[in-house]
């Protein structure tokens, strides 16, 4: 009798240890990290193309609207404002931003983005892919290909412009009103360049517009690694200076060596091979879902707890909605009287960093990573173009729970499994006992 007890109470303790254990084991979320390959017409977002004009913005039209460079138009501080006021539509503050916008940042330029399928095993189809606009800071106007239908492994995306581009392949899932995610597109840069000469001789002292622009351009890089390190100040004034100075003696130089040519383009056909990662995490991980919403309307309603308080309004270029963008001059209402908040939101979001958001990342992104296959010489009646060529197989990571509810449900049964089964005798010999001592109390028949 002492034995059969001991056994029961053996197999009792193993069973409570056991539940125990699963039951640590289901709370502590254990994970694994799988791998697969799915195909590319299984995403439930596909990548974005985002094509971008390399030339951005008028740099005279700038000046003439009060701002010294792009920098200053984004963040609403043209020349001769006090340093409480912003606007984003010129000094006067008369203009609307639509009108500012297209002053400053050129609009006249087309793309072409042609999606190129084989339809049957002789023919070839060829579909004209919809742009719709996006207005992105330091970029300006550019065009996004969002309705991408990949259904057909076999082909390829041609892009043709009029003007020199660049060209983004993007994780559409943290696509802003007006941000791209470059960090999502890494490898090969890709770049459609169309060169134009003038076919009289340039005069030695001449500049024309374009070169303007590239020597604006290269004084906002500086500019723009000043801000990196944090140097948000004037002085930066006498180093774009000094850059313009020295780049406008060079572009002269050349200008006087260049020869007369008539107008001609880029002879290159480009090809691109485009090769897509998605990354799958937990929530627990520092991500969100985003089941009922998405990151993008995350980001504009923080915009409004951020800025809503300091303007009474959004700068028009990070929102869409019409009721809530700054129109003409307005006031900054920072108790300061500083722009030091107004800096903190603004130039990360216009450099593409990382703002001390509330709004978590989704827990699915991708990565884009573009490598150049090879380049051919085009004759110059030949329009010049880039070729993506997309890799049909997605390889797809993802943070896995290994121990789930089912896998606890399992756990308990088998423990219960085992304790009855160790009990077994000794649940037999109370039976055997239970009735005789009904029988003996005439309890049993």
């Amino acid at each position: 009798m002492n034995l059969k007890r001991l056994i029961r109470l053996v197999a009792t303790v193993i069973c409570v240890y056991q539940l125990a254990q699963s039951i640590y084991k289901y709370f502590s979320r254990p994970t694994a990290v799988s791998e697969a390959d799915v195909a590319l017409s299984d995403l439930n977002q596909p990548p974005v193309v985002v094509i971008c004009p390399k030339i951005k913005e008028n740099s005279t039209a700038l000046k003439d609207l009060g701002y010294r460079r792009s920098f200053s138009f984004f963040l609403g501080k043209p020349e001769g404002l006090p340093d409480n006021q912003y606007s984003w539509v010129g000094l006067d503050g008369s203009l609307t931003f639509d009108e500012a916008k297209k002053i400053i940042f050129s609009e006249e330029f087309e793309i072409d983005l042609t999606h190129h399928v084989k339809s049957s095993f002789f023919a070839n189809e060829t579909n004209t892919v919809n742009l719709s606009n996006i207005f992105i800071p330091l970029y300006g106007n550019c065009k996004m290909a969002k309705e991408l239908d990949f259904k057909n492994n076999l082909g390829f995306l041609e892009i043709s412009s009029t003007v020199s581009v660049e060209v983004f392949v993007i994780d559409p899932s943290l696509v802003t009103h007006f941000s791209i995610p470059q960090e999502s597109f890494t490898g090969a840069d890709i770049h459609l360049d169309i060169f134009e000469e003038e076919k009289e001789e340039a005069k030695p002292d001449a500049i024309s517009a374009t070169e303007e622009n590239a020597t604006t351009e290269k004084s906002n890089f500086i500019f723009i690694k000043s801000l990196l390190k944090g140097n948000y100040s004037n002085d930066l004034i006498e180093i774009n200076t000094t850059v313009t100075e020295a780049s406008s003696m060079e572009l002269s130089k050349k200008i006087q060596k260049r020869s007369v040519g008539s107008k001609t383009k880029s002879s290159d056909l480009q090809y691109f091979k485009i090769k897509i990662k998605r990354r799958t995490l937990l929530p627990d991980e520092g991500c969100d879902t985003y089941r009922e919403s998405s990151f993008a309307q995350c980001i504009q309603k923080e915009l409004s707890q951020k800025l809503k308080p300091l303007f009474q309004c959004i700068p028009p270029w990070m929102t869409s909605n019409q009721n809530d963008i700054c129109n003409g001059i307005v006031n900054n209402a920072s108790t300061d009287g500083t722009d030091t908040q107004i800096r903190d939101v603004v130039f990360p979001l216009m450099m593409n960093n990382e703002v001390d958001w509330k709004c978590r990342r989704p827990c699915t992104t991708m990565t884009a990573i573009a490598r150049k296959m090879y380049q051919k010489k085009l004759a110059p009646d030949e329009t010049p173009s880039v070729r993506l060529v997309l890799d049909y197989t997605v390889k797809d990571t993802a943070t896995v729970i290994t121990f789930t509810g089912f896998d606890l449900v399992i756990d308990i049964g088998s423990s219960l499994g085992l304790w009855l089964g160790m009990s077994a005798v000794s649940l037999a010999d109370d039976a055997i006992n239970i009735f005789k001592w009904g029988s003996k109390h005439k309890l049993i028949k």
